[in-house]
């Protein structure tokens, strides 16, 4: 999968399988950041089987794509 990002100079061409190796390479992170500007902030966050998201809310909405397994939100005590 590849995501093709149009910054303000020039368009960056970003591979899923290179940024999951930036992440398992990187210590204690399991998510990282491919667009941050003030406009959209995208990050790709890599949770093993049972794991928790420990990130805090957020103060813009976020968008959730599960690539490979399955998942759930909890929000105000319920499951979605």
């Amino acid at each position: 999968m590849y995501f093709v990002v149009n910054g303000d100079i020039n368009e960056k061409i970003l591979s899923l399988n290179n940024i999951v190796k930036k992440i398992d390479k990187e210590s204690g992170s399991y998510f990282s950041s491919i667009i941050n500007n003030e406009n959209m902030e995208c990050e790709i966050i890599k949770i093993k089987p049972s794991e928790k998201d420990t990130q805090t809310p957020h103060s813009s909405n976020e968008i959730y794509y599960i690539i490979n397994g399955s998942g759930c939100i909890e929000i105000n005590e319920k499951f979605y």
